[in-house]
Parts: structure tokens; C-alpha cells; sequence
């Protein structure tokens, strides 16, 4: 097995050789420690998130400044997207914390609203600071995740709790929902949240990860400098990349661009899938087809941060704003695999409209036979009365 890992997240100590230690951890150790406010990593999949939260709980559990009074807990609420109750909820969510706080704070109690839970939580932090690091919060079932961040608001505004609770909350597109203004509704997440951003790999970055393997170092300076620009640092293909080589190099001399060619061409690879499952979605596909052939044609669109298709088509991760903050795609690596795609997306759209087009008219049919059916009876009715009336008159006049 290589060096290099491209699914799942990095454990800081047995993969150090290839964590990148990235700015946001220093800014979201700054914002634990002041609580001014809670922070708020929001980037597309496979940025690095949980890694980056599995280095943040191990900077607090292993730095000389932290470790003593702070209580960091990771809980991966993607878990928690079955409950069905909020005692079942915060229960849990309690579930979680029995190896990373002290075990006079663990022993089981029932909570059964967020009061309860408010008050749990408090039990543990003590007089130390629990940290609170929330993978993907939003994959809660609605109505339980709004309340759960009026809660997190909440704790935050206590004031003479001294914010020894701390929520980081770390999640994508349905995140970036939450925490903007719903329908012009104040989001519970509004001034208590700051939003970070987890940019890709610097070119330096990715060279000096590469450098961590005897074989990438031997990789030819023009191969290395292909891998950049396809890539453009992007954690997950940086180590996918990095790793198809590995396996490469021991049989024929490296050429990254036709390493590109058959991984784009897969349909198996879990990134690739996922944004094109993202974006083949019923309620949005015309008007991410509509950016999307946009910028393959090379018309010029600005990156407006408040247009939510935009907003959405970057946290799925396939563009982002430009240095003079027009719309280009994320890396080389997406707009090929958009032109490859982008006739499959039409066809799926279009197959859309027919089948909408379908159930409109099988609507229309089925309301116009009941319509004739309901004509149908009206009419028997007034014949059959009409009939009976006519006996009744015929019988009075006959007398």
C-alpha cells in the first residue's frame, strides 16, 4: 500500500507524513479560545474538513496550552440522520462523548428536550471548555437541526455561562442554507457563527507534499508541474493523483495526463459521481445546466457570492470565483469531465421535461374523464328525476 490516501479522512499522528497543516486551523484555535464567536467551516466535499477537525481536536488534546482544561469531542452527525425524537437526538449525541471527557462526567442520564441537554452539557464542560466539533450538523432531518442551532444560539448568548461550550460546525451545501437568512428569516446561526473557508493546496503545499515519497520525488519536474495544473491543488486529487502514481511508476514511465484521461473517464470515482449526482437534481438542473454551459463556452458570468445556484454549484465544488471573480471551474480536472458529461446532463433534463410533461397530461386525462363521469351522473340524475316528476304528474292529473 502507498503513502498517499484519497478516501476517508487523515489521522494527524499516523499520517502526519501527508496532513497538510492548513491556515484555518490556526484562525479556529483563535476563535475557541476567545469565543467571539463559533466557527463555521463550510467548503465542498473532500476539501479536507474532517481532517482538519481530526487536527484540531488532537492540537487540543496534545498542546501544553489546551489540554489540561479543554474537552474536545468530534461527533459525526451524519450518523444521527435516522432520529426520529429529540430525547433520542441529544441521547445520542451523548453517546459520543464517553472517551474524550473525563469518565466522572460520562455515567448515563436521560435527557429529554434541549433544556435538559443544555444543562448535560454544562455538567460535563465543569469548569473546564467542552469544544463541540459538529461533522456535518445539517444531515439532522430538518425540524430537529433548526432547533438544535436555536440551541446553539442560545448557549452562545449566555453570558454567565462564560461560553464555556463551544459548537465548530463543519459542513457543505445544506449547511451554507442553515447559516444564510431562510426566506428573509434571521438564521439562528446569524452573529454567532464565523465563517471560515478551507482553500485548496498552494502550489508550494502540493510540491511539498509530494515530497514526502521517495517515488514522487523522483517524479520528472514537468509531471509534477502537470499534476499542479490539473489539479490546482485540490486535496482529494492531489492524493488521488499522487497515489495512481505510486502504483505507476513501477511499471512504465509517469504521464499525468493520461492518468487524467482514464480517471475522468471512470464511473466509479466517488468524487466525479457525487458532483454529477448534485447537479442532475430535478429542482435546479436547468439553471446549473444553464451556468454550466455558460462557462464551457467561455461567456464571462461574475461570481455573485448571494446567488444561491452559483453559491450552490461551488460547495458541490465544481467552480469558483476567479482572481477578477468570474465564474471558472474549480480545475482543469472538472471542466473536462463537464465536457464529457454535459450532453448526459442535457438528456437527463430533457427526459425530465417529457416526464413532467407526461404526468400533466395523464392529469389533465384523468381530471377530463372525471369531469365526463361527473356530467354522466348529473345527467342521469336529471333524466331519472326528471322521469319520476313526470309520473307524479301524469298520476295527480289522472285522479
Amino acid at each position: 500500500m502507498g503513502l498517499y490516501k484519497f478516501t476517508g479522512p487523515l489521522d494527524p499522528v499516523n499520517d502526519s507524513q501527508i496532513v497538510v497543516k492548513r491556515d484555518a486551523q490556526a484562525l479556529m484555535l483563535d476563535l475557541i479560545e476567545t469565543v467571539r464567536a463559533f466557527p463555521l467551516l463550510i467548503a465542498p466535499r473532500q476539501s479536507g474538513k474532517t481532517t482538519l477537525l481530526f487536527s484540531l481536536r488532537h492540537a487540543l488534546e496534545s498542546l501544553e496550552r489546551y489540554k489540561s482544561s479543554y474537552y474536545p469531542v468530534y461527533v459525526n452527525m451524519e450518523h444521527l440522520g435516522a432520529v426520529d425524537s429529540y430525547e433520542h437526538l441529544y441521547t445520542a449525541f451523548l453517546q459520543q462523548f464517553k472517551k474524550a471527557v473525563p469518565s466522572s462526567h460520562t455515567d448515563a442520564q436521560i435527557v429529554t428536550d434541549a433544556s435538559s441537554f443544555a444543562a448535560r452539557l454544562k455538567e460535563i464542560a465543569g469548569n473546564g471548555k467542552l469544544v463541540l466539533m459538529l461533522d456535518e450538523p445539517e444531515a439532522l432531518p430538518e425540524i430537529f437541526a433548526i432547533q438544535f442551532m436555536h440551541l446553539i444560539r442560545s448557549l452562545f448568548n449566555e453570558l454567565d455561562f462564560e461560553r464555556r461550550i463551544v459548537f465548530v460546525l463543519a459542513g457543505g451545501p445544506r449547511l451554507q442554507e442553515f447559516a444564510d437568512d431562510p426566506e428573509g428569516a434571521l438564521s439562528p446561526l446569524t452573529n454567532v457563527t464565523e465563517k471560515i473557508s478551507l482553500p485548496d493546496f498552494s502550489k508550494a503545499e502540493t510540491f511539498s507534499l509530494l515530497e514526502e515519497s521517495e517515488v514522487l520525488r523522483q517524479l520528472a519536474a514537468v509531471e509534477k508541474e502537470k499534476l499542479y495544473q490539473w489539479t490546482e491543488g485540490h486535496p482529494y486529487w492531489v492524493q488521488r493523483l499522487a497515489s495512481q502514481i505510486e502504483e505507476t511508476v513501477q511499471d512504465k514511465p509517469v504521464q499525468v495526463d493520461q492518468i487524467i484521461a482514464a480517471l475522468t473517464s471512470q464511473r466509479d470515482d466517488q468524487n466525479l459521481g457525487y458532483v454529477l449526482s448534485q447537479i442532475d437534481q430535478p429542482k435546479h438542473l436547468f439553471k446549473y445546466l444553464k451556468i454550466l454551459e455558460d462557462v464551457l463556452t467561455g461567456k464571462r458570468l461574475t461570481f455573485n457570492p448571494y446567488d444561491k445556484k452559483l453559491k450552490a454549484l461551488e460547495l458541490i465544488g465544481v467552480i469558483k470565483p476567479s482572481a477578477d471573480n468570474a465564474v471558472v471551474f474549480r480545475n482543469p480536472i472538472y471542466q473536462k469531465f463537464i465536457e464529457e458529461n454535459i450532453s448526459l446532463l442535457r438528456e437527463s433534463y430533457y427526459s425530465q421535461q417529457v416526464e413532467s410533461t407526461e404526468s400533466s397530461l395523464q392529469y389533465s386525462t384523468d381530471l377530463s374523464d372525471s369531469r365526463t363521469r361527473w356530467i354522466a351522473i348529473i345527467i342521469t340524475f336529471l333524466v331519472t328525476g326528471g322521469l319520476v316528476f313526470g309520473v307524479y304528474l301524469f298520476l295527480n292529473s289522472a285522479r
